[in-house]
């Protein structure tokens, strides 16, 4: 099922540190080079958007977040 908020949160977890390194290494580089590399993460992320699969990390991500399931507590046994 698509989440909004789960997509969102799963494209910003690739783009963010994949911007990132793409800084890192074309900085000194033409600033051509650098902008064709932000329109190949754009088509990638796009890509993993239109596959669902950001819709999965953020859920995998939001899992990690908010830890393990608690157990429900056990219910007492009635008095004999």
């Amino acid at each position: 099922m698509y989440d909004p908020a789960l997509s969102f949160i799963g494209a910003m977890l690739i783009a963010i540190p994949m911007y990132v390194v793409i800084w890192l290494l074309l900085r000194r580089q033409a600033r051509a080079l650098f902008l064709f590399a932000l329109v190949l993460m754009g088509v990638g992320i796009g890509y993993l958007t239109a596959t669902g699969a950001t819709t999965t990390i953020g859920r995998q991500a939001m899992a990690f977040v908010s830890g393990p399931a608690k157990a429900p507590a056990p219910v007492p046994a009635p008095a004999r």
